[in-house]
């Protein structure tokens, strides 16, 4: 397990979740740090409401993007996060196998 946190933070990949974060405390002897508030589960409608909040409290109804953009955009950031994913997957499975 240390061998694993290590490699991942050479590689920086940033351990997220109840695992990730427990893995990293125990490898660094911090404490194990949560968020103050309980996540809102994911929905459409949560999505599009904190969307909105955003325009509105950072004054950006003039610049609102084309939906074809924020598809693109979102689209992006998946690949990105799967990308990370599988590195993360990659050095586990080199040390685990």
């Amino acid at each position: 397990m240390q061998e694993w946190v290590s490699e991942c933070q050479k590689l920086g990949i940033v351990l997220k979740g109840k695992e990730g974060e427990e893995a990293f405390a125990q490898f660094t002897g911090l404490p194990v740090q949560r968020q103050a508030e309980a996540r809102i589960p994911f929905s459409q409608v949560t999505f599009l409401d904190g969307l909105v909040q955003f325009i509105v409290g950072t004054n950006q109804d003039t610049d609102i993007p084309h939906r074809t953009t924020m598809y693109k955009r979102i689209i992006e950031t998946c690949e990105e996060a799967l990308d990370d994913l599988a590195q993360c997957i990659q050095v586990f499975l080199a040390y685990v196998l």
